[in-house]
């Protein structure tokens, strides 16, 4: 019955109050009963009528059907700001992009992607005129890692990733950013080595057996036997060291070793048996090129900055602690802090850009 009476409602471009209130009363007490093929002709109906109920587009704009939402969302002249911020949190992404081609969005919406869009909206947000990247919201963006291997580029394109956030974000980076967090990671390590007076810092003291038990299980063990002792041996959570142990290019599994000190020649065995199954010789070769010309410096500054990024209900108690807050400053100089490292990495960084 709805859908007749739509039908006819629309054959004429306006209508006096009394027809208006009929259908009106009628669309709203009926629309929960129609189904879902014929809530999705109305909305593409009404969106295009001059003379549509309000109350009727809204009620069709959250309609559990994203099909139905869709074009009242993207088309129709108004929509409260409340359903559209409602939508934004909601999703899902078809609904966030018809949003984005309105133009009537506000911040605060375009906020709301930025925390709870995924993939597809979120690189549309980006090229939005409106969405401002300021530092909060690139924080926001970074610590979403579901979505900033597919993010990260764009982001890194518009110059404003920080040398700490591409450390921070380096498991979630695509290979071609991880090169660049760990060229950041090399400038913190020499940055902090001028600080200290161009002394080495200490290296964190592990205990022996942690390192050979890590080398056992990691030629011997089972995945998940691996991941708990090198969450025990560099103090990142569990989830993190999952994730390094099932990521199959050993970059960010070279990072660890390395700053756990662990030799070339146990490196290169360690290489051959958790990723031989998945990386021909010259791959690992390459791995073992890179772990050679990594800086124990680096890797121990990445591997303190993802442990910064974790979540603090997330973080293991391990012995790996940052060098930096181990570190004796040299005689006359500033204390060497991370703070201090971080801020002297960003004068840098702004004279580059300059330059």
């Amino acid at each position: 019955m709805l859908r007749s009476a739509t039908d006819l409602y629309v054959s004429r471009q306006s209508h006096d109050p009394h027809e208006k209130a009929l259908y009106r009363e009628l669309a709203v007490s009926s629309l929960d009963r129609v189904s879902t093929e014929d809530r999705r002709q109305i909305a593409f109906q009404l969106v295009r009528h001059p003379d549509a109920p309000q109350d009727v587009l809204a009620r069709l704009a959250v309609d559990e059907d994203a099909t139905t939402a869709y074009p009242v969302l993207r088309n129709a002249l108004h929509v409260d700001h409340d359903i559209l911020l409602k939508q934004a949190v909601g999703g899902p992404d078809s609904l966030r992009r018809a949003i984005l081609g309105r133009t009537d969005v506000t911040l605060e919406i375009l906020d709301a992607i930025a925390e709870h869009g995924g993939v597809d909206a979120v690189r549309e947000l980006l090229h939005h005129p409106d969405f401002i990247l300021d530092e909060e919201t690139v924080h926001l963006l970074c610590t979403r890692h579901e979505i900033l291997p597919a993010i990260g580029s764009q982001l890194a394109a518009r110059g404003v990733l920080t040398s700490r956030q591409m450390m921070g974000s380096f498991l979630s980076l695509a290979s071609d950013l991880r090169m660049e967090a760990l060229a950041s990671a090399e400038l913190t390590a020499l940055v902090a080595l001028a600080r200290n007076g161009g002394r080495k810092p200490p290296r964190p003291q592990i205990r022996q057996e942690v390192l050979i038990e890590l080398e056992k299980t990691a030629l011997s063990g089972t995945p998940e036997a691996f991941s708990n002792r090198l969450s025990d041996a560099t103090g990142l959570a569990l989830a993190a060291t999952s994730k390094i142990a099932g990521d199959n290019s050993g970059e960010a599994l070279a990072v660890c070793l390395k700053a756990l000190g662990i030799p070339q020649i146990s490196a290169e065995r360690m290489f051959v048996r958790l990723l031989g199954k998945h990386l021909g010789f010259l791959e690992i070769r390459g791995l073992s090129a890179l772990y050679d010309s990594l800086s124990e410096g680096a890797a121990v500054a990445l591997v303190n900055q993802w442990r910064a990024a974790e979540e603090p209900g997330a973080r293991k108690a391990g012995p790996h602690q940052s060098q930096y807050q181990e570190t004796k400053p040299a005689r006359g100089s500033r204390p060497v802090t991370g703070d201090t490292i971080w801020q002297d990495l960003d004068d840098i960084e702004r004279l580059l850009r300059i330059g």
